[in-house]
């Protein structure tokens, strides 16, 4: 969050590791990141329904995001533990350290992808996708396996339907939120004025289809939840 900001393709040399480091002794980023923890804590609390009693979603992932893509992967890893560990606290859910080493992957994986990069809605997607595969599913299911039992691979079966038809959803929202605040945030000088992130109308039109496709297959999933939980239990039971 220096003045003198610098872009770069893949977070693979040195200037960008001394960059992201640096930000743990910059006041603003401090600053800013303390507020996007109390944003994601607050809408971590309220759990918006998306299939009534199939599948709610907290929109916390737009603050964390944001955070990442503007102090970097590494001020995300002590963000994803204040906002699991005081979320918790805060609206009450159990904790498990299992869930607060995926929310520090979560948030570092963001900003890998978003910190001081080219933005485009490509780079959005990729770190969307690598969040829900790697960390929400993959990861995910160990944790389910390790508090509740049962075989791995219904946990990633049921996760893995779930996150891949969420993805179109989640891009969309942080695509927009992002396109959206990018404006203010070059005029309070928290990120490089030369960043843009344009989508073509080409891009739009496909996204839109592959969204409506996923919303289908979200309703036809809550409409026979319980026989395709039963089929995929059954698979991996035999």
């Amino acid at each position: 969050m220096k003045n003198n900001f610098k872009t770069h393709e893949l977070p693979l040399g040195r200037e960008y590791w001394h960059s992201a480091a640096s930000e743990m002794k910059n006041i603003r980023a401090l600053m800013v990141c303390a507020l996007l923890c109390a944003v994601a804590i607050i809408l971590e609390k309220f759990q918006i329904p998306i299939i009534p009693g199939v599948l709610q979603v907290s929109f916390s992932f737009i603050a964390i995001s944001l955070c990442s893509f503007l102090t970097g992967p590494i001020m995300a890893i002590p963000c994803g533990i204040i906002v699991d560990v005081v979320g918790a606290l805060v609206n009450g859910y159990s904790f498990f350290f299992g869930y607060t080493l995926s929310a520090v992957l979560g948030a570092f994986i963001y900003g890998i992808f978003l910190y001081r990069s080219r933005l485009s809605f490509e780079r959005i997607a990729l770190a969307r996708l690598t969040i829900n595969i790697f960390v929400n599913v993959l990861l995910g299911s160990v944790w389910r396996v390790a508090m509740s039992g049962g075989p791995y691979g219904y946990y990633v079966a049921i996760a893995g339907i779930k996150n891949l038809l969420l993805l179109p959803l989640e891009v969309f929202i942080i695509t927009i939120f992002l396109r959206a605040l990018l404006p203010s945030l070059k005029r309070l000088k928290l990120c490089d004025h030369s960043i843009e992130l344009k989508v073509s109308k080409k891009k739009i039109i496909i996204f839109t289809a592959i969204l409506i496709l996923g919303t289908a297959l979200l309703i036809y999933y809550s409409l026979n939840k319980t026989e395709i939980n039963t089929a995929i239990k059954g698979f991996f039971i035999g």
